[in-house]
């Protein structure tokens, strides 16, 4: 039996949910097939498979039912799994830039998970270096969905971000680039925010719309659109991540100056009118994705607004440009044809040249060690001689050598002291420690991003502090209290009271009676970012904040 797709690549998208399948027409100006399939509660939490057995059988059920099987899928990966870095690379070659980035990666980049799937996009450079965008991911997580998909006989050729795709499916319509634009993705269970500039993702956060105190989260009812209490809640989180943006990550140099809400339900319009009216400096709008639609795919309900994200997945061809996290899909051929030759020659000369190549292998070993060893002395001679030099420019006087080699020391419990000062009111140190002699690695748990940023400015201002850079931040817990507002106590109401002695009557107004009070809760969030305090900065130094001291 042939396929109903004829060879074409359909786009695949995975939340808690459930996944979502779409294929869009030959002349990708329309969607055509489409499916959901609704996942039982609890088999994906949080983007993690939870029952992989239950979820194998309802992916290779629905795969069979909507004749699936031997279809080209493009994959997304869920927002909140994806770690974004930008980093300098001492080259400006194209042929060295991917064994630089890889280097650098393994070796000096630290991310939340032990073995990353990552690709790159360069977006600056200049007659030494080039500055590049990292995006990663753990490729656990995606091995665990592509097995489960490819298992049941999809065949999955590329892994792709949400942003990327989603912007996609935009400009395909608007024919637009997204210069300096938050793009806002809603559906029923969350929030997912996206921070472009020069049409790349710098920034991404997802946020909850469940209730994580309710006794079941997934049981509320979201096709009303949001609460009356979600909106500003949601608006005032928007405003603090456009700070960080314009402050953190731009320095100053720029800021959001168009916001793009899409998603399904009323919740869609609802926050747009809601960020409409509070953010009048900003344009606001909305996009539908029904713009896919026509009278053969009628999707019903919120229409094709779900498929948004698989649609601009479906769209991908070689011309757009894209982030592949697929593992595996970035391979070298001159490095498997390098691989390829030397297992053939070794086959070869195995049997005649055992002994040979034992004896050129150890001395060839030998060689190795004794010019590292080389290496060594090389090195331990130029500290040497670069102390003595500096010792010799203090002449014969002894007390002035001191004294140069005391200036040298750094005072740590100075340094701490100083960091701790500036610490914004409510924060918190999580963790110190020194990263060589002249740079200190800090993390602080603050109650604002806007207290982040204070105090990165704050320690640019410490006089060893100039290059200070904030390595990451992350939301790392919420809470709730409760606090007790005391309504205004209503008058009493006045009575006469007769003296027993005279006769005469006085009015008198008794104290007003006690309200009950008013309890509010409050959902307070901590966020946690890391700096790194330093004075000068290192060539190729990673992260915002680099050319600190420079552009200070």
């Amino acid at each position: 039996m042939m396929l109903p797709f004829g060879g074409k690549q359909i786009g695949i998208t995975v939340d808690s949910g459930g996944f979502r399948y779409i294929q869009v027409k030959k002349n990708k100006a329309s969607a055509a097939n489409h499916s959901m399939l609704k996942l039982p509660q609890g088999t994906i939490v949080e983007d993690q498979i939870v029952d992989e057995e239950l979820l194998r059988q309802e992916v290779q059920r629905w795969v069979h039912q909507e004749k699936l099987k031997g279809a080209s899928a493009i994959l997304s990966i869920p927002t909140s799994q994806i770690i974004i870095r930008r980093m300098k690379i001492g080259s400006t070659k194209a042929s060295e830039l991917r064994g630089l980035v890889e280097l650098e990666v393994e070796t000096a980049l630290r991310l939340p998970f032990e073995d990353p799937v990552y690709d790159y996009i360069p977006v600056d450079s200049d007659e030494e270096s080039t500055t590049v965008l990292v995006y990663a991911a753990s490729r656990k997580l995606i091995d665990s969905y592509v097995n489960v998909l490819e298992e049941a006989g999809v065949k999955v050729k590329d892994a792709e971000i949400s942003a990327f795709a989603l912007a996609r499916a935009i400009q395909a319509q608007q024919f637009e680039k997204l210069e300096e634009t938050m793009l806002i993705s809603l559906d029923e269970t969350q929030l997912e925010i996206y921070l472009f500039h020069n049409g790349n993702p710098v920034f991404m956060r997802t946020i909850s719309l469940q209730d994580p105190y309710a006794m079941d989260p997934f049981a509320a009812d979201h096709s009303q659109g949001l609460t009356p209490d979600q909106i500003p809640e949601i608006t005032a989180e928007l405003s603090r991540i456009l700070s960080f943006y314009q402050y953190s990550i731009r320095e100053g140099a720029s800021r959001i100056v168009d916001i793009i809400v899409t998603g399904t339900g009323e919740g869609r319009m609802q926050l747009f009118e809601g960020l409409k009216a509070a953010m009048t400096e900003i344009s606001v709008r909305t996009f539908d994705f029904d713009a896919y639609s026509d009278k053969t795919s009628a999707a019903g309900g919120d229409g094709l607004n779900p498929y948004g994200i698989g649609i601009g997945l479906a769209l991908q061809d070689k011309t757009t440009k894209r982030i592949n996290l697929l593992p595996g899909s970035r391979k070298d051929p001159r490095r498997a044809l390098r691989i390829a030759v030397t297992t053939t020659l070794l086959l070869a000369w195995t049997a005649g040249a055992a002994g040979i190549t034992y004896v050129y292998l150890d001395n060839q070993k030998q060689i190795d060690a004794d010019l590292e060893t080389i290496h060594e002395l090389n090195a331990k001679q130029a500290a040497v001689q670069a102390q003595l030099k500096q010792l010799s420019g203090t002449g014969e006087n002894p007390a002035g050598a001191v004294e140069a080699i005391s200036a040298a020391k750094v005072d740590v419990s100075k340094t701490i002291t100083a960091v701790a000062d500036v610490i914004p009111q409510g924060g918190l140190i999580y963790s110190l420690a020194y990263k060589g002699e002249e740079k200190l690695n800090i993390t602080i748990d603050f109650k604002s991003m806007d207290d982040a940023s204070v105090y990165l400015g704050k320690l640019r201002e410490l006089p060893f502090g100039a290059a200070s850079f904030m390595q990451s931040i992350t939301a790392v817990s919420y809470s709730e209290e409760s606090q007790t507002v005391p309504p205004r106590p209503a008058p009493g109401a006045p009575i006469t009271v007769t003296d027993p002695a005279q006769g005469d009557g006085m009015v008198v107004t008794p104290p007003p009676a006690a309200p009950p009070a008013q309890v509010k809760k409050v959902v307070n969030t901590t966020y946690r970012a890391v700096y790194t305090v330093a004075e000068e900065a290192e060539e190729g130094q990673k992260g915002e904040g680099a050319n600190a001291k420079q552009t200070k």
